[in-house]
């Protein structure tokens, strides 16, 4: 179970995250991470491409 409470009942304010939910977040974090780094490198390499410096 994903789990973020926040404030505690005697009103410290404290968070506390869930275990789970950190790690989901790790992984979905990394996950973009790599997509973006592919999905600019391929435009990067479609702009070389297109200005013939890369054939």
């Amino acid at each position: 179970m994903l789990m973020l409470s926040q404030g505690g009942s005697d009103g410290t304010g404290q968070v506390d995250i869930s275990p789970y939910l950190l790690t989901f977040k790790v992984f979905v974090s990394d996950f973009m991470a790599e997509d973006a780094f592919a999905s600019t490198q391929f435009a990067g390499q479609k702009l070389l491409v297109m200005l013939g410096w890369v054939k």
